[in-house]
């Protein structure tokens, strides 16, 4: 009965630390010219005519500037209905996420860090020198 249990809590801490959609649902979407839709809730996430670029900048928080080059595979649009098996978080739900990306669409995924050149806005000693901005009075031309 304790190996039991213990396989049990075992099982338990591994879903926990690599949690997955109860049930999924992924399938392309052929509808030419449509809005896409992307929501969020407590057991559910929903994607509607989405792009797989969109689905992937989603779950990974990053914008299209990171992508190294938007292959046609990413313009594909997709509708995903997948539903969690108890209440979770967004960080989760976007972890689920990406774990069906990965399933699914056999997406890896690595980081990279670069330096890059670029400018940085700082404030200037004695603290901000701007203004408000006067009223400006019209002239009758």
């Amino acid at each position: 009965m304790v190996k039991l249990l213990l396989i049990g809590a075992l099982a338990a801490a591994a879903n926990a630390q690599n949690p997955q959609f109860e049930v999924a649902s992924v399938k392309a979407n052929k509808v030419p010219n449509s809005d896409g839709a992307f929501s969020i809730s407590a057991e559910r996430l929903t994607a509607h005519n989405t792009f797989l670029g969109v689905l992937i900048m989603r779950a990974y928080h990053i914008d299209q500037s990171q992508f190294p080059k938007l292959s046609d595979r990413l313009l594909d649009r997709y509708d995903v209905d997948a539903k969690a098996d108890h209440p979770v978080t967004r960080t989760e739900m976007l972890q689920m996420l990406q774990k069906l990306l990965a399933d699914r669409f056999r997406l890896a995924f690595h980081w990279e860090t670069k330096e890059v050149e670029g400018y940085a806005l700082v404030t200037a000693k004695g603290g901000p020198k701007l203004r408000p901005m006067k009223t400006l009075r019209r002239r009758n031309v």
